[in-house]
């Protein structure tokens, strides 16, 4: 006669139970919750990593990066690169613009093609830059004395206001909830209905497709100078990086 098969004691099944739960909770304890920070790849005219020191200034203090880069480089690593392609971006999470050079078509349509398809960007646009320079107006290797960006503004449906004049050259404004020292800055204004932007003072918070853009009126911020006169700005920046990382 086939005897039916016996059924585990219920403390046996508890203890079994008790132990799956207890080798799950390990695996969870031990998947890491935070990813690392991305890196962030940076497209700049200002002088932010050589400054505008000669070969010989180099060698004799190579380490002439500007404040906000040896800041960031704490948490994170800096990578400046040279031109906006769909074969350089694909290997991007993070962008910064900081008064950039005039961008080709090229380089714009992989740019919004980049940030609508999961990219994330900083943008630091100056409406007036009053960046200090050895260079003479109208040399190559001077700065953009204004930002270069509107066509792709626009086209995320967003207008640069113009510098507040007159007034004072350097002023105190509110960025990510700390007090910046800014120099001629702008702010923002919505253009059209489409627009998926929300804008408070300097800066502007974009959705852009399945990515995001955040947009700063001003890139004298950067200076080390006001900077070091406002050392909080450092935390704002290091916010919004953190922010748009997520």
């Amino acid at each position: 006669m086939i005897q039916p098969a016996r059924l585990p004691s219920l403390k046996a099944f508890i203890l079994a139970a008790l132990a799956l739960l207890s080798l799950g909770g390990a695996a969870m304890a031990a998947r890491p919750t935070d990813r690392a920070p991305s890196a962030v790849h940076v497209l700049t005219a200002l002088p932010l990593f050589l400054g505008e020191s000669t070969v010989a200034d180099q060698l004799g203090d190579p380490d002439a990066k500007a404040l906000v880069i040896r800041a960031l480089e704490k948490d994170r690593s800096v990578v400046p690169i040279d031109v906006l392609e769909d074969a350089v971006l694909a290997h991007v999470r993070l962008l910064v613009l900081a008064q950039p050079r005039r961008l080709s078509p090229g380089e714009l349509v992989a740019l919004d093609t980049w940030v609508r398809g999961g990219g994330r960007v900083l943008i630091f646009s100056d409406p007036m830059l009053v960046w200090p320079s050895r260079h003479p107006l109208g040399d190559n290797r001077r700065p953009p004395p204004v930002g270069l960006l509107d066509p792709l503004f626009a086209h995320w449906g967003l207008r640069m206001t113009d510098a507040r004049l007159p007034g004072k050259a350097r002023d105190i404004r509110l960025l990510a909830g700390e007090k910046v020292q800014v120099a001629r800055a702008g702010g923002w204004r919505k253009v059209g209905t489409a627009s998926r932007c929300r804008v408070r003072d300097l800066l502007a918070r974009c959705a852009i497709g399945k990515g995001r853009a955040f947009l700063i009126a001003d890139a004298d911020l950067l200076r080390d100078d006001l900077l070091t006169d406002q050392p909080a700005t450092l935390d704002a920046i290091k916010r919004l990086l953190q922010q748009i990382d997520r």
